[in-house]
């Protein structure tokens, strides 16, 4: 029961994270802010409304279309492409998500939650090696 529990309320907690994240993106003169305060570190240039997905701290995946700024490649020489060639990956930003915390397409809690149980894991893979090591683990 308690498992049921925590797992309807983890859901609950990413369907209000989703409505609050699409409000806030739709905002305009949010979007207009960091814009303009994404144009302030760098040169770049609207990209246009991109698709992007964001993981949520419960796991929750959700799609969001928010503006893209790339940046402002003009007046600067290039590699040799052939034709149709694009860089390995994007190099602009989503201002709008950098500005809430959401940075390569996860929130800042769920990268927090993440790497804490990465480090957990790496914890107790060490302290089984060292029993390994020292033969002092289960069974011996």
């Amino acid at each position: 029961m308690e498992v049921e529990i925590s797992t309807l309320t983890r859901q609950l907690a990413d369907q209000i994270s989703e409505r609050i994240l699409r409000l806030i993106v739709l905002n305009g003169s949010f979007q207009q802010q960091t814009v303009q305060a994404a144009r302030k570190t760098g040169k770049y240039r609207h990209g246009g409304m991109q698709k992007t997905k964001v993981t949520l701290l419960g796991g929750r995946t959700i799609t969001l279309k928010t503006i893209y700024l790339r940046p402002d490649r003009r007046g600067r020489r290039g590699r040799i492409r052939g034709v149709g060639k694009r860089g390995s990956a994007g190099s602009g930003c989503y201002p709008v998500l950098a500005a809430l915390g959401i940075d390569f397409g996860v929130t800042a809690a769920a990268v927090v939650k993440y790497v804490g149980r990465w480090q957990s894991a790496i914890r107790y893979a060490r302290v089984g090696r060292r029993y390994r090591d020292e033969g002092a683990g289960p069974g011996t």
